[in-house]
């Protein structure tokens, strides 16, 4: 403990003077970092079954076009947009819109001449208000921005008696974004 008497003042030590004049700041630890999204981008999803999905699980079609844009962040330069998609068979029913799932997907950046992301994620869905809400949390296994963390959120409507009809589910179109952001 100091006297009553003495008086503290700043001192700048050599280094602190130096990051001063670069324009450096420095935090200490972890708690004065927030993590920066390096991409984020808004997401427009169509999944389309053939034929539709009912209640009983059956084998259908999948076909899969989503695109993503705009994208902005620190770490995208010069990322604008980008696009997934996939074909193929499996055996679903309505029930399968909300299971729990795990799998991949890879990104194409700005038409190919970007690059690509590869993704490995687990989803969970819920439904909230009518809709649809899904969230895949994974991670960037390849290409662009590999070992980054990613979070894919949608919303999309649900009409569960869609299920009971004739046609099926045929078509569910979500919109949300993806965030991909340094571990």
């Amino acid at each position: 403990m100091l006297p009553a008497n003495v008086t503290c003042r700043p001192v700048l030590t050599a280094a602190a003077t130096v990051a001063g004049l670069l324009g450096i700041l420095v935090f200490p630890g972890p708690a004065a970092a927030a993590e920066v999204a390096a991409l984020t981008c808004v997401s427009s999803t169509d999944v389309h079954y053939k034929p539709g999905l009912h209640a009983t699980p059956r084998t259908v079609q999948v076909k899969v076009d989503g695109k993503l844009a705009p994208c902005t962040g620190i770490g995208g330069a010069g990322i604008s947009a980008g696009s997934y998609g996939a074909q193929f068979r499996a055996v679903r029913s309505c029930a399968d819109l909300l299971t729990p799932a795990t799998g991949v997907f890879t990104v194409e950046w700005n038409g190919g001449t970007h690059g690509f992301s590869t993704i490995s994620y687990s989803r969970t869905a819920t439904i909230v208000g009518g809709n649809i809400v899904t969230t895949e949390v994974g991670t960037v296994t390849a290409g662009d921005f590999a070992g980054h963390s990613t979070l894919f959120e949608t919303v999309g409507p649900h009409n569960p008696a869609e299920c009971l009809t004739t046609e099926g589910v045929s078509h569910v179109h979500t919109n949300g974004n993806l965030t991909i952001t340094p571990v």
